[in-house]
């Protein structure tokens, strides 16, 4: 009996417990739900105190589409601050709205000289590049012009070479054949003088024995000098002595 009024006791002492753990666990979530809800509260505050109009729109903009989680919970919080913060800026937000003016005045002239400067930028390099290209055609068109001098200089030199060549060729085949003829004019020469000179001395062989035959000295040697004589004038005009 006492150990089944023990355990009914246990039950109930968890029931009530796992209650209490219940509810403390709902009591920290709205806390800290609280804290969320009133820093979200502070940063909309601050917003509105130190943003320029364009900024808070677009950051409500941002709160309004994003869709956060509790954002439906919080809309009310939000227009009861705005409210309440309307009234108590108005004078801050023209303050605001000629501060944004006045940037703005400010932007647009630092865009104006920032096009300007990026305008003349482009205009001084386009003129670099334009010298550039006009140098470049300079210098091909002397390149060119000097690539065709120097052909037209190379085909000249090529036509006295080749002309040069020709009549060397022509001079050398001219020269061979002249030899050729003096060659051949000193054989016939050679021939014919060996052959006057066998006959010269069959000449002087027979006179010899005739001379001897009748013992005439003198007769001899005058027909000897006389022969000799004709041989030599023979020789240099080129004529046959008989």
């Amino acid at each position: 009996m006492s150990v089944s009024n023990s355990w009914g006791l246990g039950v109930l002492m968890y029931g009530c417990f796992k209650k209490f753990i219940d509810l403390l666990s709902l009591l920290i979530l709205f806390y800290f739900s609280l804290k969320y809800l009133h820093f979200n509260v502070f940063n909309l505050g601050v917003l509105n105190r130190f943003c320029s109009r364009k900024c808070k729109c677009g950051l409500i903009n941002f709160m309004n589409f994003s869709n956060p989680p509790m954002i439906d919970q919080w809309k009310v919080v939000k227009e009861t601050v705005n409210c309440r913060n309307t009234s108590g800026f108005d004078d801050q937000d023209d303050g605001n709205q000629e501060c944004y003016d006045e940037d703005e005045v400010f932007d647009v002239m630092s865009l104006r000289k920032l096009v300007k400067m990026e305008r003349q930028r482009a205009n001084d390099t386009y003129l670099e590049l334009e010298k550039e290209r006009m140098a470049a055609t300079t210098a091909a068109e002397a390149a060119m012009e000097m690539i065709l001098r120097l052909q037209n200089e190379k085909s000249v030199v090529e036509l006295e070479a080749q002309r040069h060549r020709r009549l060397s060729h022509e001079k050398q085949l001219h020269d061979q054949e002249v030899i050729q003829s003096l060659r051949w004019i000193v054989m016939k020469h050679e021939s014919e003088r060996s052959l006057l000179e066998d006959r010269l001395r069959v000449c002087k062989q027979r006179l010899m024995l005739c001379m001897n035959d009748d013992g005439d000295d003198d007769g001899c040697e005058l027909s000897l000098s006389y022969l000799d004589e004709r041989l030599v004038s023979s020789l240099d005009l080129g004529l046959s002595p008989w």
